[in-house]
């Protein structure tokens, strides 16, 4: 047990570097192409839309390839050894842990797109709120000064409330996977 902890954390570190260096990079040509573009092209995009584009897309791709990903390298490193010594503990287990695990892919693979779907969805909500936000923070004066203030806190409202509408959709997605693997996995046992 010691030497599996020591073994994930040595690995999850040197996982972690490997995928920082790989988002600061991605962030420094995201960069690079915005600065890249004509003057024209820039006006038409919101402030806050390229600041989330270039900084929290990036930082969200890094925090799941770095905790997502990694998890799904710690099961396919760990699934051998469990798989021995559960099958040398209980004989059925060489054939139940096959079977169930193709089950639960079968049971979960149909909603998975469907909630690819909804992720980008979701995020293009959470884009064009903060996009709504960094204009608003951008044009201070001019919105304190033409009384566009109640303007923008309600827009800013609409579009928190559209996020948690989309949020919503993903929820109960991830909810009918949850159910459905845990449903299989605690049959299982």
């Amino acid at each position: 047990v010691l030497g599996s902890a020591v073994a994930d954390t040595l690995g999850r570190v040197a996982w972690s570097a490997v995928i920082d260096r790989a988002e600061g990079r991605l962030r420094a040509d995201l960069l690079d192409a915005v600065m890249e573009q004509p003057l024209e092209a820039l006006t038409e995009q919101a402030v806050g839309e390229l600041l989330d584009r270039i900084d929290d897309d990036t930082h969200e791709l890094g925090t799941l390839l770095r905790m997502s990903a990694w998890r799904v390298i710690r099961l396919t490193l760990a699934i051998v050894p469990l798989l021995i010594v559960a099958g040398l503990t209980f004989w059925a287990t060489w054939l139940l842990f096959p079977v169930i695990g193709y089950a639960v892919y079968r049971a979960v693979r149909p909603h998975l797109a469907r909630l690819a779907e909804l992720k980008v969805i979701e995020e293009a909500a959470w884009t064009e709120h903060a996009a709504a936000m960094e204009e608003g923070i951008a044009a201070r004066n001019d919105v304190r000064t033409s009384l566009g203030q109640p303007y923008l806190l309600r827009r800013c409202a609409e579009l928190a409330s559209t996020i948690h509408d989309k949020m919503a959709d993903v929820v109960a997605v991830e909810a009918v996977i949850i159910r459905r693997s845990g449903l299989l996995l605690n049959g299982l046992l």
